[in-house]
């Protein structure tokens, strides 16, 4: 098999051919490739569930509404092609429209060029698409003028970032427990001059408690065998305590995105906020949030959206309102 070095390299060959590419550029396209490798991992997980499943799938795809139903079975045609294609024959099939990865290696250059946080990713999920809020109507958006909002998974500040300047919150108040995201928080904060987050070193969970948990970065996650500790929060408590008035939930914290609904239970049913849920991490979220929301507020609205224009299966969210 050809090491994932070659390939990254035998990929930015192949597009140079026809445009020089700038270093950023160059960064972003073998992120790509990374992540189409790592779908073969993630396919192979999504299979082993939809296999002992099907049934239930099956139900959970027939509750959708149109676009969501699209979305999802286009989901399930790239584990599918995953599971029976080789990693290089995979790379090839998502990186074939040139002139569409152009544009998006354009479009992911200038939310650098506008934002120039501390990093050196900008998801379309985030600057592109605000984690789903973009295919909401303008009502919905306006009832969250001076609600407070509970970013669960802040990383360095890029979401906090985007709903400060574009959805007028009371305040934001945001969840990032690895130290070296924390810190890189602190100095987006800082430089962009951001009034009205909250920064929160704890994680968020299903009760208030400490854990232990891997430190990767961006994809750091929580593990009885991780190398550090941290303060875990449930929703619930932290909003009793200060009596906050919540009108919007985000959620993407590496997988444990059911364990955190499990302590909002009492703030979902009481303010009913916007929820917006990275469901891409594990089959059994993926397939499980909306039945989960369901039992809690059965009037609650739902769109499955696959926010990343060329990673299939990631970033792949629940939108609730």
């Amino acid at each position: 098999m050809m090491r994932p070095s070659t390939l990254k390299k035998q990929i930015v060959s192949e597009f140079e051919k026809h445009k020089k590419l700038t270093p950023y550029q160059k960064r972003i396209l073998t992120g790509i490739v990374v992540g189409i490798r790592a779908g073969h991992e993630f396919a192979a997980r999504f299979s082993e569930y939809i296999k002992k499943n099907r049934d239930e799938i099956d139900v959970f795809i027939n509750g959708l509404d149109e676009e969501s139903k699209i979305e999802v079975k286009t989901i399930l045609g790239d584990i599918e092609f995953f599971n029976t294609h080789t990693l290089i024959e995979s790379v090839k099939h998502y990186a074939r429209k040139e002139e569409e990865i152009f544009k998006y290696l354009r479009t992911n250059e200038s939310f650098e060029n506008k934002y120039k946080l501390l990093t050196d990713a900008y998801d379309e999920s985030i600057f592109k698409y605000h984690h789903g809020l973009k295919f909401l109507h303008q009502d919905v958006i306006n009832s969250l003028h001076n609600r407070d909002f509970l970013d669960c998974g802040g990383y360095i500040g890029d979401s906090a970032l985007i709903f400060e300047r574009e959805f007028n919150p009371s305040k934001i108040y945001s969840f990032e427990p690895d130290p070296s995201n924390y810190s890189l928080f602190l100095e987006n904060i800082k430089s962009k001059n951001l009034k009205k987050v909250i920064p929160i070193r704890e994680g968020v969970g299903e009760k208030t408690c400490v854990l232990k948990y891997h430190t990767l970065g961006r994809q750091s996650f929580a593990s009885e065998s991780g190398n550090s500790e941290m303060k875990v929060v449930s929703i619930d408590d932290f909003v009793s305590e200060r009596n906050l008035s919540v009108g919007l939930i985000k959620i993407d914290v590496e997988g444990t995105e059911l364990d955190v609904l499990k302590g909002a239970k009492k703030t979902i049913k009481e303010f009913k906020p916007i929820l917006l849920i990275g469901i891409y991490h594990n089959p059994e979220e993926f397939f499980g949030t909306k039945t989960y929301i369901e039992n809690l507020i059965p009037d609650y609205k739902f769109k499955i959206k696959h926010l990343c224009d060329f990673l299939p299966l990631f970033e792949t969210h629940l939108i609730a309102w």
